[in-house]
């Protein structure tokens, strides 16, 4: 399952005035759970590009692996866990939020 795409072209209006009738706490939140969301789709999509099943994730049942792909919030234990199960590791990096001299620091690997 591919990440839907938006549909800016649909409601162009709602896109350019969130940020002036939303609050940055509730624009925090949203992006919060968009990036969960994005996330359970994008183990899905993996799973199902490398041909496995929900039922053929090692070290999961059917209904565990359904709620990681379309639940929210998980410990990274999890992540990791999902992903050995369907033959790949973890990487997480480190970036800066702007633009400067930093650079992205790897911060683990697991796999």
């Amino acid at each position: 399952m591919a990440a839907k795409k938006l549909k800016k072209d649909k409601y162009p209006d709602f896109f350019k005035s969130a940020d002036r009738v939303m609050s940055k706490e509730s624009i925090a939140r949203a992006s919060s759970k968009t990036q969960e969301l994005l996330l359970n789709q994008s183990l899905a999509a993996l799973r199902e590009a490398v041909g496995i099943t929900q039922s053929e994730v090692k070290g999961f049942s059917q209904p565990g692996v359904s709620k990681i792909e379309t639940g929210g919030d998980m410990k990274i234990s999890t992540v990791i866990e999902y992903l050995k199960g369907i033959g790949f590791g973890l990487e997480i990096n480190a970036v800066p939020l702007v633009s400067s001299n930093k650079k992205k620091k790897s911060l683990l690997k697991a796999g």
